[in-house]
């Protein structure tokens, strides 16, 4: 029980008083990271996103075209 108290002290920051503990300041580090890191995935994801409706929207430029390139080429002849 005793180590459990010490580190309920160092949590609470009453070992050393006017400082934030380390147990706070790795806890907050890591959510800073964790949130770091979900944002670069987030915009990853909608980078993907993007590139994929870019992409379609060129293929249906490029079917567009060609459908109507034989369409004309029916009508000319």
């Amino acid at each position: 029980m005793k180590q459990a108290d010490g580190l309920q002290q160092i949590k609470t920051g009453q070992l050393n008083p006017g400082h934030r503990s380390l147990w706070y300041e790795t806890r907050l580090w890591r959510q800073h990271r964790t949130r770091l890191a979900s944002k670069r995935r987030a915009s990853a994801v909608e980078e993907r996103r993007v590139r994929l409706q870019k992409s379609a929207a060129w293929a249906n430029t490029v079917q567009f075209t060609s459908a109507a390139k034989e369409l004309f080429s029916a009508v000319s002849y």
